[in-house]
């Protein structure tokens, strides 16, 4: 079935006037944001380059520069392919961010795509750092991280330098960013927000969900998660979400390439699998059994653990040296702070677990009832 890729060669002859800006496209500038810009994206909307020339120029950069800044041959593809459409070739993109602060565990990037007077807002996803990773965990005992102010900063700087209508956007984390930021906006910027696309990107706490600026936003909010989906289940959602299809299995459905799309749209399904359900309980019921210090407490330890490995990048976790860097780490932990802050909180896992999947396997086998 055709993906996103597919989906360009397919619609990318019918430009945004005639045929107007979809969820697709939304999915298209939040694959997008992944790609590395810096140096290329002016933040005057006056100087923006247009798709064609960055695309352009990227391509034209040795293999290994090249490489560094797609991350992806899908990312390269998917640059190339919009490069090359009517529908996404004139479409100008400025404002890039991309910072990365240990300091104050944040990483946030996005860009915004100019369509005439019209922009998207688009906000990236954890892109595989260890600080990514660490304020995505943040999230689990913080009501909010410094990511999503900035978010929230950021579009109103980029609202303030196009005058028509705001639609905005992300994938995985990028999508939490985008509701947080339309949530925290002005009533100014609110009244031309079209839109808010949120891919597979986990929710929020209590105590954002019941926020008046959440509240009056919800009906615009558009949220897409795969049929196994784990990381848009997560925490707290009001709006009601589409289930997409992928063509992958398990965590790897979160890849937005994996997406089946069918005659410009998402090949829908009626729900999430079992699988996702249960998965989704487990994880809630573990977050809820710990306290916000225990959960700070055990994210914090852990990446401390893995951050003495010297490794900035997850994928270099499972580096040989790396590994022993890690063992060493943990071995040098007193008893008492590797069962209080990790052993105990891994534990209650595992009790959440079964006690999800008790219910689940009785059903299946009542005979084996006590």
């Amino acid at each position: 079935m055709p993906g996103l890729i597919d989906y360009i060669a397919a619609q990318g002859s019918q430009t945004l006037d005639v045929s107007p800006l979809s969820a697709v496209d939304g999915l298209v500038f939040s694959a997008m944001s992944y790609i590395h810009l810096d140096g290329l994206i002016p933040d005057n909307p006056d100087q923006a380059p247009s798709v064609k020339e960055v695309a352009k120029t990227i391509s034209s950069l040795p293999e290994r520069e090249r490489l560094a800044r797609v991350r992806s041959l899908e990312n390269q593809q998917l640059l190339e392919a919009m490069g090359h459409s009517p529908r996404f070739s004139g479409l100008r993109l400025t404002g890039f961010r991309d910072i990365k602060s240990p300091d104050l565990e944040m990483q946030f990037s996005a860009v915004t795509v100019l369509m005439g007077k019209d922009a998207f807002v688009t906000f990236r996803g954890t892109d595989g750092t260890l600080i990514g990773w660490k304020e995505d965990f943040n999230l689990g005992f913080l009501d909010t991280v410094p990511g999503q102010w900035e978010a929230c900063n950021y579009l109103s700087h980029m609202a303030a330098r196009v005058s028509g209508s705001l639609w905005a956007g992300g994938h995985s984390k990028g999508g939490n960013l985008a509701v947080f930021a339309a949530a925290c906006a002005s009533p100014g910027i609110m009244d031309r927000l079209k839109a808010v696309y949120n891919y597979d990107g986990p929710g929020f706490s209590q105590a954002v969900l019941s926020t008046s600026g959440y509240r009056d936003i919800l009906p615009l909010i558009h949220t897409f998660v795969p049929q196994s989906s784990v990381i848009g289940m997560l925490l707290g959602h009001e709006e009601c979400y589409t289930v997409v299809l992928s063509n992958r299995k398990g965590l790897m459905q979160h890849d937005p390439y994996s997406w089946e799309i069918k005659d410009g749209s998402f090949v829908r399904l009626r729900e999430v699998t079992q699988k996702s359900c249960l998965v989704d309980q487990t994880l809630k019921k573990w977050i809820t059994s710990l306290s916000p210090q225990e959960r700070e407490a055990f994210v914090d330890t852990v990446y401390e653990i893995l951050q003495s490995s010297g490794a900035s990048r997850t994928g270099e976790l499972l580096l040989p040296d790396n590994i022993l860097e890690i063992a060493k780490s943990l071995i040098k932990e007193s008893p008492e702070v590797t069962l209080d802050k990790i052993l105990l909180p891994l534990m209650a896992l595992v009790r959440a677990a079964g006690e999800t999947l008790a219910p689940f396997y009785l059903s299946i086998f009542p005979d084996t009832r006590p």
